[in-house]
């Protein structure tokens, strides 16, 4: 009787999203004043500042480093410094990418679970702290799971303008974050074979390419101010060579001497005498720190392959974003300090110091801990879900574009921070694909299409 009631009451839309408005009200109250991003919120300001120059040629960069990060979020600042109002769109986005997604399961599925997916968008906790902070991850990470859907729609409704709208969406998403640049070929490849069977492949070649030249117009701008910084035409960001050199340092007692921090002294030491520049985030720096880590992961594979395997293991261990809204207990010094020594003691699997600094620090490790524990469970139920429909469909998922769409999306940002740095807030942009997925596969045999 009592889960019936439960979920008549999750059904009922009223009770669902009045809840999720609640959920996100106490997330954004007590997440408001986190900084967390405060380092390279500066580098959003700096494009900011110089979108107000009119693109003056004559601004003189304060962080000296005017092709890292991607500047969407500046053109956001620019727009409005509002912390407020950043913030409330960036949760407005997410209510809308929720029940839009939903209004697609309805539309795409005899039977869909719906359940299973708002119990699962009720429990993402770590997508509410997620868009309560200054930061391009709320925005890109919607902006792309509602490419991912448009695609799917191109090849379900046979209208060109669903995959116009991913190649839009994309190409504002990559202003935000390009790591996912890579996937985007594997995506119009998925789009173009399955859409052969209602689109002559001329057609569907021109609308491929309209869609692709949509991206791209979308980030012209960006690749027009990289080649005038930097003489060459960039799609991405200038700070791939800082970030792989430092993922060498996730695995402890690495025989390079590496550490995973921004700071890290052979790194800036590389950049200083090597690439002799004031940071390793322009253009010549983030070459030679490329090379460098290639060098190193050439010389030695099977560190390397170590390095991987402790990645999978922090995957494991915390796979999606886990709040730090405790920073309220403690001066932000120390607090960092303690936050270091826990970041150590996990990419080390030392339980025995993990659980003592717990228990030591529980007024600071309480709520994380406990959502820790929430994304672990979440993360479990997810592969379980994909595992288990992989074993039963077998070969016949090459013919499911939806699972080769949401998984293909999944398994190379996963792949990705293997074999780079692996960050629990850059695999969370993947959790409503994760969702998304769950259901489908709970779903899959009442695919109307």
């Amino acid at each position: 009787m009592a889960n019936h009631v439960i979920k008549k009451n999750i059904l009922n839309d009223k009770v669902f999203y009045g809840f999720l408005v609640l959920e996100l009200i106490i997330c954004s109250y007590s997440f408001y004043n986190n900084e967390v991003m405060a380092g390279i919120l500066q580098y959003y300001y700096d494009f900011s500042r110089f979108f107000k120059s009119g693109f003056s040629d004559s601004y003189v960069w304060q962080l000296e480093a005017p092709t890292f990060p991607m500047w969407g979020y500046g053109v956001i600042l620019t727009l409005t410094s509002n912390k407020l109002l950043i913030i409330f769109a960036q949760q407005l986005l997410f209510l809308f990418t929720v029940w839009f997604t939903e209004n697609k399961l309805k539309k795409w599925y005899r039977q869909p679970d719906l359940f299973t997916y708002r119990i699962l968008v009720i429990f993402s906790f770590c997508l509410f702290f997620f868009n309560s902070i200054l930061w391009p991850y709320g925005f890109n990470s919607m902006l792309l799971f509602l490419a991912l859907l448009s695609a799917i729609e191109f090849i379900k409704g046979q209208k060109p303008v669903h995959l116009y709208t991913s190649g839009a969406l994309i190409g504002l998403a990559l202003n935000l974050r390009s790591d996912f640049i890579y996937f985007v070929p594997f995506l119009f490849i998925i789009t173009f074979l399955f859409s052969r069977k209602f689109v002559t492949t001329p057609r569907n070649l021109a609308i491929h390419a309209k869609s692709l030249a949509i991206l791209i117009l979308l980030i012209t701008p960006w690749m027009i101010h990289s080649y005038h910084k930097t003489g060459h035409v960039l799609v991405n960001s200038t700070n791939a060579g800082h970030v792989l050199y430092i993922s060498l340092g996730q695995l402890p007692d690495n025989k390079w001497k590496i550490t995973p921090l921004d700071g890290d002294s052979s790194m800036a030491d590389i950049v200083k005498n090597v690439a002799k520049e004031p940071n390793s985030c322009t253009f010549k720096a983030d070459s030679v720190l490329k090379k460098k880590w290639l060098e190193l992961v050439v010389n030695d594979p099977a560190e390397y392959a170590r390095k991987c395997i402790n990645n999978v293991k922090l995957f494991i261990i915390k796979p999606f974003y886990t709040p730090d809204f405790y920073t309220f207990t403690m001066e932000p010094k120390e607090l960092q300090k303690v936050k270091d020594e826990m970041s150590g003691y996990i990419s080390g699997l030392k339980i025995g110091s993990i659980i003592s600094t717990l228990f030591k620090y529980s007024d600071v490790f309480l709520f994380a801990a406990l959502f820790a524990l929430i994304n672990f469970i979440l993360n479990l139920f997810f592969w379980f879900n994909i595992l288990k429909y992989l074993l039963v469909k077998k070969l016949a998922v090459l013919n499911d574009y939806v699972f080769l769409i949401a998984f293909g999306f999944i398994f190379y940002q996963v792949s990705f921070q293997t074999l780079a740095y692996y960050f629990a807030s850059y695999h969370t942009n993947l959790f409503l694909t994760y969702v998304f997925l769950t259901v489908h596969t709970r779903s899959g045999a009442y695919l109307k299409g």
